[in-house]
């Protein structure tokens, strides 16, 4: 379910606003001695050639909630330029580099069922 504050804010994506890099957030950032920089969260989409953009979306809806179900890992959707991107929040202090790569594997292993 979404959030107002998430409905705002694919509302505004989609209308128009600007994405900055995030390089550009972290860089300021960075120059503040009283703010430190996690760079926690990742978005990503799944556009294999061969689909188009609307078969990408309901697929990486269906990836979402398969990640979801499997208990794994919560990988979320949000709308980003009128585009259904994945979201990965990748903090968390057990966090393996080989639980990262699983995490991968499993999204793949769902984008293709």
């Amino acid at each position: 379910m979404e959030s107002s504050a998430d409905s705002r804010l694919s509302k505004g994506l989609s209308n128009g606003w600007q994405v900055v890099p995030k390089q550009w957030v972290e860089s300021m950032l960075r120059n503040q001695p009283k703010w430190e920089v996690e760079l926690a969260i990742v978005n990503f989409r799944y556009a294999p050639q061969g689909l188009s953009p609307q078969q990408q979306d309901k697929r990486s809806m269906v990836i979402s909630q398969r990640m979801v179900e499997a208990g794994f890992a919560c990988v979320l959707t949000a709308q980003l330029k009128g585009r259904t991107v994945l979201l990965i929040c990748s903090i968390h202090p057990a966090a393996t580099e080989e639980e990262i790569r699983y995490t991968i594997q499993l999204l793949d292993k769902y984008a293709v069922r």
